[in-house]
């Protein structure tokens, strides 16, 4: 289109450029602006640009709308003195929500019936172009290559959410609040989630059986409540009770009590390989450790609980946290969290989720 100026004498010639008003919000229209202006400067015209008032019932007003809304060239004139306007992002609109958005806060939840899982996968990002400062695509000759971890969730269906995904998130019908990312040991994998998506699904049945022959492997359950068949059986029902503690009100906890030397840590450290998050908590482990992964649902087995019957042994907040109840809904517990060097938060931490116990002793009064 310029170059269909060029027969144009311009030079000293009064030049005025009336773009829609929306020039100053589109980044394209607004480089399309400037280019014209140093075009005709470069042809010595007297170039002025005129920037037409919004209207903040219409999205844009051109100079049709404002001559046809009752304005004369006159007023078109007097715009010529008016400053470029400084660019400016649109005011958020805000609307009132009838009830409080859907909030994925675990990494396995259930919303609305439908189960989602999160992960967190490597992928490789490969950058061909950029844009600089000043507005411009720079080309990278070779690409620019880099791996990062970021975050996919995952449909019942198999459908994935997420940049390199089948959907970006935007689509979800809730929003996500996961900060933290579980052990790398503890997500599913690049090639499980293709699997699941290419619609392998595990048989229930198998994955019982074998549960339960990793628990007959690793802990003897001699003079136990059972024998070692019925004890084996019952313990993997409640692992694998841990990863569906979302669709369940109530969830039971597991005290192995028996002597010194007697397996009790054995149990806690098979069932937190295997449970849903698992974790052993040590009397030392910290409290803010403690208090993220509870609040993921994981299933946190704590050695030597007896130290529970003992506020001066344990941490007040820990004891808090784990002694929290097992009922959904009555397990919050609430802290203050710093924010920077003088500031406070308080937050809530949902403590419902499986637990699992050992001690020399059966379970005090507490539990």
């Amino acid at each position: 289109i310029l170059s269909d100026f060029d027969h144009i004498a311009w030079e000293d010639r009064d030049v005025r450029i009336v773009f829609d008003s929306d020039v100053m919000t589109k980044h394209q229209v607004r480089q399309a602006l400037d280019r014209l202006t140093r075009h005709l400067q470069n042809k010595k015209a007297h170039v002025r640009e005129v920037y037409l008032p919004n209207d903040p019932k219409r999205e844009k007003i051109g100079v049709d709308d404002f001559l046809a809304a009752g304005h004369t060239a006159d007023d078109l004139e007097a715009l010529i003195e008016t400053p470029r306007p400084i660019l400016k992002a649109a005011q958020p609109i805000i609307e009132l929500l009838d009830e409080p958005p859907e909030l994925m806060r675990r990494p396995l939840s259930l919303i609305k019936g439908r189960a989602y899982c999160a992960t967190w996968l490597y992928v490789k990002v490969t950058v061909t172009e950029t844009e600089n400062a000043k507005g411009e695509i720079v080309r990278h000759n070779p690409p620019i290559q880099r791996k990062e971890q970021r975050l996919f969730i995952l449909q019942e269906d198999g459908m994935i959410f997420g940049d390199g995904g089948d959907a970006p998130f935007n689509e979800l019908s809730f929003d996500t609040e996961l900060s933290e990312i579980p052990l790398q040991h503890q997500l599913l994998s690049s090639k499980g989630v293709k699997r699941y998506k290419n619609g392998y699904r595990p048989n229930p049945v198998d994955v019982f059986r074998r549960i339960v022959h990793m628990i007959d492997h690793f802990v003897d359950f001699d003079r136990s409540l059972a024998d070692q068949d019925t004890m084996c059986e019952m313990v993997a029902c409640y692992v694998m009770a841990t990863y569906f503690s979302d669709a369940f009100n109530v969830i039971g906890f597991l005290w192995a009590n028996g002597q010194r030397g007697s397996g009790k840590t054995q149990l806690l450290l098979t069932v937190a390989v295997i449970g849903y998050l698992g974790m052993v908590i040590l009397s030392g482990s910290s409290y803010a450790t403690l208090r993220d992964m509870a609040n993921y649902g994981a299933c946190l087995a704590f050695d030597e609980a007896e130290n529970l019957s003992d506020p001066k042994r344990t941490d007040p907040d820990k004891r808090a946290l784990l002694l929290a109840g097992n009922r959904k809904g009555s397990s919050t517990v609430s802290l203050k969290e710093p924010i920077g060097s003088r500031q406070w938060r308080t937050r809530h931490i949902d403590g419902f989720g499986p637990k699992l116990f050992s001690a020399i002793r059966l379970p005090d009064p507490t539990l």
